[in-house]
């Protein structure tokens, strides 16, 4: 989407406007400018608030966001290797499309590419917005196929392009093509070479400060998935302990035969997911859809499930959330309530919070917001990456009772904001935000006009990856107040792909339509989002959902309870009637046209067969895979010859040359119409609807009744 379009915040940067040219200033520089970046930040902040809040009626636009690995493969050796050319494909990608935009001026922008983390990954995004009606639905699957046409008719006989979660053998001897060594003076990784980070000078600052600022490397853990002969594979003597003894920047001992470690951004930032942006009409319905759309992160991270292996090993996690949440945790030991000799973390724990008052109480240190040696340092439970903490809407239904972790913020910038006349919510979450450090100050920017920019802001909020992010307008802008979605693992097809991003953007229209209230307290989404992690998370674990959720109802009591992904997905009764029924049922309501409901049927019938287990998400198959492999010795490792099979079939998949059995529909090869002409209806969340007809909507495809232990006939969570 274009720079001032409906999204370009994404893992690795908040706008092209901050990969602009200049210099960005390493750690000890930046020490002097990180109060005034804040400060100026807040008045940028109020500045828009003031000019703009009272904004309403913007038209529902949307996009998605898609993060492609670049690989090339050696049929004979049987290896594969990171492809290190996406800068100079992603200049020829733009500069294709300004020729053609040159030489025709009908000619209309189809998609954009954006340079990522790494030298190995591009971001593809439509060349503009989605529109409100039905016929947009059927461009997103079209969209995300000329992207990938686009990239695979540059690359070499020898190169792949494929959307992969993680490149599984990233940090394991020689993996990039060309070949690099390990290590740097940005990274100082043990695994990672300096040459794998893309080349503006913002992505290396980044990597750089995080580790000045947290004082050593990162240090990240995620649980080794224990196959039969794991245990005897990784003793002493191994290679893997072997290393893990030298490693010097480590808080605790690493158990090599419990956990796989990483030590660098690259590890998390090369990641690849699949991100949804929305326009609102106002920024209270922003407010409110970000609530809900937050509630409903666990679900889909669950549900999108990709990323299962790191470091050549298998992970007895199922997603990439908590490998970048560490990987950018530029926390000191003070601030993350540790003493320099004990750690707090905790691999099955996302949200893992040590309460040891005792190790920190006499540990002082300047503190980055007060700039004052007599204060000790904030303490910070959460990560800069990780969900979200408060609740924004002032819709009547969000009760104060939902914000139940302690949130900490700026009390300074806080006062300032309320006294301006924002609200308290809106006022803590931004004074939250501000209590992280600018992590990139660009020298020829630090004196900026805050009428006339965000940078400063955008500086500081673009660096807190939550799973929702709130957006305010830019200034000077047609475009409005905005929600992204940005918890989803990336699937191999643009099947899939185009399928989780449809159903995303319906459930935020039903959601809207209905008046729905999905509200559990915050904390009770952080453990929705610590059972996502889990091995088969969709079939082995329940999640906590509210259990009253339309207006009609006439008991407002709060209700939660446990629900399996089938029952979240498909429904209990007309109580509680499944997000799939949801969408269903509001696409009756406004008589979406038949040539649209054909498409998106499929794309539910696909999230209802991954919700019940009747079809496996891509990384339960990806286990399977690698399980059933000739070369798989059953110890947790993977082997060239593994990856480098795993590699050639998931891209035959996305190409449609060969079928995966047990992760997809046999009806996803069908041709997707992607014409935006013809009959359509309005994606409408405005046309009154009375109780009567929700009920009669909802009964139409919600499960009729529980059974009488309170589990609906959708509960497939046994393990196949």
């Amino acid at each position: 989407l274009s720079q001032e379009g409906i999204g370009s915040n994404n893992e690795s940067h908040p706008t092209m406007g901050l990969l602009s040219e200049g210099t960005p200033l390493e750690w000890e520089k930046s020490k002097r400018y990180l109060q005034h970046v804040r400060e100026n930040g807040i008045a940028q902040f109020l500045h828009v608030y003031a000019q703009l809040k009272e904004r309403h009626g913007d038209k529902f636009l949307w996009g998605d966001e898609v993060e492609c690995l670049l690989l090339t493969v050696d049929a004979d050796a049987k290896t594969t290797r990171l492809c290190l050319r996406a800068p100079e494909l992603i200049a020829l990608l733009n500069k294709s499309a300004e020729q053609l935009a040159s030489q025709d001026e009908a000619f209309e922008v189809h998609a954009k590419f954006l340079p990522e983390y790494g030298k190995f990954q591009i971001e593809g995004t439509p060349g503009g917005p989605y529109g409100g009606t039905t016929a947009d639905l059927r461009l997103v699957e079209a969209n995300m196929r000329l992207r990938r046409e686009m990239v695979a008719g540059l690359l070499r006989e020898n190169e792949r392009v494929v959307t992969l979660g993680s490149y599984p053998m990233m940090g394991v001897d020689v993996f990039t093509e060309p070949a690099m060594k390990p290590g740097g003076p940005v990274t100082t990784s043990t695994y990672i070479p300096d040459g794998v980070i893309s080349p503006h000078p913002r992505f290396a600052t980044l990597t750089r400060n995080i580790r000045t600022r947290r004082g050593k490397k990162v240090d990240i853990r995620i649980p080794l998935f224990q196959d039969k002969n794991t245990a005897a594979t990784f003793g002493p003597s191994s290679d893997e302990a072997k290393v893990a003894a030298a490693e010097p920047d480590v808080e605790r001992p690493i158990d090599v035969s419990k956990e796989i470690h990483m030590d660098a951004m690259a590890f998390g930032m090369g990641c690849n997911c699949l991100q949804v942006t929305f326009q609102a009409r106002s920024i209270n319905e922003a407010r409110h859809l970000y609530d809900h759309l937050a509630v409903l992160t666990p679900v889909l991270l669950a549900l999108t499930a990709s990323t299962p292996f790191f470091k050549g090993l298998v992970s007895d996690n199922d997603v990439r959330w908590t490998v970048i949440s560490q990987s950018v945790d530029d926390r000191t030991p003070a601030e993350r309530g540790v003493s320099n000799s004990h750690s707090s973390s905790n691999d099955d724990d996302i949200n893992s919070n040590n309460d040891n008052d005792e190790e920190v109480k006499d540990q002082f240190a300047v503190d980055p917001h007060h700039n004052s040696p007599q204060k000790p340092a904030r303490r910070i439970a959460k990560s800069r990456y990780d969900s979200i903490d408060v609740f924004l809407s002032l819709e009547s239904n969000m009760k104060g009772q939902y914000n139940d972790i302690a949130t900490e913020y700026d009390e300074t910038f806080f006062k300032q904001m309320t006294d301006a006349g924002v609200d308290e919510l809106l006022a803590k979450h931004v004074a939250h935000l501000f209590i992280r450090d600018p992590l990139v100050i660009y020298e020829e920017s630090v004196e900026q006009d805050n009428t006339a920019s965000t940078d400063h802001f955008e500086n500081i909020q673009s660096t807190n990856w939550q799973t929702v992010r709130f957006k305010p307008p830019p200034p000077k802008s047609t475009t409005g107040w905005r929600v992204e979605f940005r918890s989803m693992e990336l699937q191999m097809t643009d099947f899939e792909n185009a399928a989780f991003t449809v159903f995303i953007a319906l459930l935020s229209r039903a959601i809207l339509y209905y008046d729905l209230n999905l509200y559990i307290p915050v904390s009770q989404v952080d453990e929705n989002m610590r059972r996502a992690h889990r091995n088969d998370a969709v079939r082995t674990q329940t999640f906590v959902t509210r259990r009253n959720i339309h207006s009609c109802k006439d008991d407002t009591e709060d209700k939660y309870v446990e629900m399996t992904m089938a029952d979240i997905v498909m429904g209990k009764d007309t109580d509680y009637p499944g997000l799939v029924p949801l969408v269903k049922s509001y696409l009756d309501a406004i008589k979406c046209d038949k040539q649209t409901r054909e498409v998106v049927d499929r794309y539910l019938k696909l999230i209802e067969l991954r919700a019940t287990g009747k079809l496996l998400t891509t990384a339960q198959w990806m286990r399977q895979f690698v399980d059933h492999h000739p070369d798989y010795k059953h110890d947790s490792r993977l082997s060239q010859s593994i990856v480098y099979d795993l590699v050639e079939v998931a891209h035959a998949v996305s190409w449609g040359t060969c079928l995966a059995p047990g992760l997809l529909p046999d009806f996803y090869l069908d041709a997707v119409k992607a014409e935006a002409h013809g009959k359509a209806a309005v994606l409408n969340v405005e046309d009154p609807i009375d109780c009567a007809q929700i009920k009669t909507l909802f009964a139409k495809y919600a499960p009729s009744s529980d059974d009488g232990d309170g589990n609906s006939s959708n509960n497939t969570s046994s393990k196949q």
